[in-house]
This record gives C-alpha cells, structure tokens and sequence, in this order.
C-alpha cells in the first residue's frame, strides 16, 4: 500500500501525484483517488487514472507489474468509496496518446489559453506561455488560488 505517490516519467516529461494505490483482495492493485467535493460521474476522471495507471507501470522504482482497477472515494462521506471500474492497457495507452499531444502542442505553443478555475492549477512553466495573461487580459492574482 503506498499512500500520495508521485510518479516521474522522465522519458516523456510526465509527473503524476497519485492519492493512493493498493493491492486489493480479490481485484488486484488499484488506485484510489480522493475527492473533496462534489464528484462527477467516474467516466470523467477515467483520462486522469488511466495515466496514472500507465505511469505507475512504467516506472521501474515502483515494485507494481499491472494495475487492473480504480476508483473513487469521497472524504466527507467517511472515505467511502463511490466507484470502481477495471482499466485495460487499451485505457493506459489511449490516455498516454492524448497526453503526449496536448504536451507537444503546448510546447509548440498551439494552444489557446482561456481563464477559467483551472488556471490556479496551472504549472508555473506554463504560464510564462499564457498570452493572455502577457497582454493584462488575466491579472497575475487569478493564478494565486483565487478559486
């Protein structure tokens, strides 16, 4: 069981901060991922714990050959978890795919910024790239945790 794992993938320039990840009996090893507030459905954080998944695998410091599921968990509702759903190599490599892309057109600057509540998570790398923020259209702050 491993608790806040943080997954470098060097080769591809990828961090990952993974909650949790633990052998579960009966299923196998899962990642578990907590959420504060409200969650939506488990379709949309599929994205994010297939590539979780995919980095885990791939790291050779991290002693785990597959993870077969994950889910989720809600911390106001005592920890319980809300979903599960198994996650194949298809998940893991399609999830790769897209990350690689958006990576490649965010280094090639092809992208276009938009304020949003997603800012404040924003990378400080990537936001020496923000355009909007270089022209005043978005004040410095809005990236301080405004949300």
């Amino acid at each position: 069981e491993y608790t806040e794992l943080k997954v470098i993938n060097e080769e591809h320039s990828i961090i990952g901060y993974i909650d949790r990840v633990e052998d579960v009996p009966g299923v196998g090893w899962t990642i578990i991922d907590y959420k504060t507030g409200t969650p939506k459905p488990m379709k949309e954080y599929m994205y994010e714990l297939s590539l979780y998944a995919w980095l885990i695998e791939n790291d050779p410091k991290i002693p785990i050959d597959k993870i077969v599921a994950v889910g989720i968990v809600k911390l106001k509702n005592k920890g319980k978890i809300l979903d599960t759903r198994p996650i194949t190599n298809e998940d893991k490599l399609k999830a790769l795919g897209l990350t690689l892309q958006v990576r490649d057109l965010i280094a090639d600057e092809q992208f276009e910024p938009k304020k949003g509540k997603d800012c404040y998570w924003c990378p400080l790398q990537y936001k020496s790239l923000c355009e909007k923020l270089k022209n005043g259209e978005i004040k410095h702050e809005t990236y301080e945790g405004q949300y």
